[in-house]
């Protein structure tokens, strides 16, 4: 079994073979396989099927239809969270993890960490202007890893 802490009880390979959309690799196969494990156990499709279409806009080159996937993907995943660990029931993402804050699931440093992400993901992208295939390897992989650190932290209590 690899040595990946990150993954999921009884997950032991990576599933997925990310391919570069430029110059360089993206090092992200473990932990897009472990934040599709860890959506599914917690039942959040809808932001599965974001994230999923996000990493198949990166890997075919549609990396502004990437970066909106991810905005998207965040989107879904904080309201998700805030209902069921904050005892939130709007839509409105910002508000969901003031929600968490609220309740003592998030500390300030991890509101503003996730804020400013998700405030990240309404610049360019799908919106006016161009992505660059760093700049969206960028928002993969903060995505990909804040988005497992939240799941363990407030889905799972760690």
């Amino acid at each position: 079994s690899p040595p990946y802490d990150f993954l999921p009880p009884g997950i032991t390979k990576a599933s997925y073979q990310l391919l570069p959309a430029g110059a360089a690799p993206a090092p992200t196969a473990p932990e897009i396989t472990a934040l599709e494990a860890a959506l599914d156990d917690c039942g959040y499709q809808v932001a599965k099927s974001h994230y999923g279409q996000a990493v198949r806009s990166y890997v075919a080159g549609d990396l502004e239809a990437a970066n909106g996937q991810l905005r998207s993907f965040l989107e879904d995943l904080f309201v998700e969270l805030a209902r069921g660990h904050g005892g939130y029931s709007g839509d409105e993402p910002v508000a969901a993890l003031q929600a968490l804050r609220n309740q003592r699931q998030l500390l300030d440093g991890e509101f503003n960490l996730l804020r400013g992400l998700w405030e990240l993901s309404q610049s360019r992208g799908p919106h006016r202007g161009l992505s660059t295939a760093g700049e969206a390897l960028f928002r993969l992989q903060t995505t990909t890893s804040t988005a497992l650190f939240v799941l363990r932290h407030v889905a799972d209590g760690a």
